[in-house]
């Protein structure tokens, strides 16, 4: 068996980026509206104000929300 170096998500994420990928199908398109939807729906109904999201990819998605305060980490 072959010794692997330990898997970085920062380093997969840096490289992803830097050859031109994206934050995956599921950030673009009829997904990102739908998953959009949903987020604004629930931050209406229960009058959120801010969102601080974990793992927010490229933003591409965010774009999408209808909040008055966002922080993608």
């Amino acid at each position: 068996m072959e010794d692997h170096a330990p898997f970085s998500s920062a380093e997969f994420w840096r490289n992803r980026y830097r050859t031109g990928g994206h934050s995956g199908a599921g950030a673009y398109g009829r997904l990102a509206v739908y998953k959009a939807h949903i987020v604004n729906v629930v931050a209406e109904s229960r009058k959120v104000r801010s969102v601080v999201e974990f793992g927010s990819g490229d933003g591409n998605t965010a774009s999408l929300f209808h909040l008055r305060r966002y922080t993608g980490v």
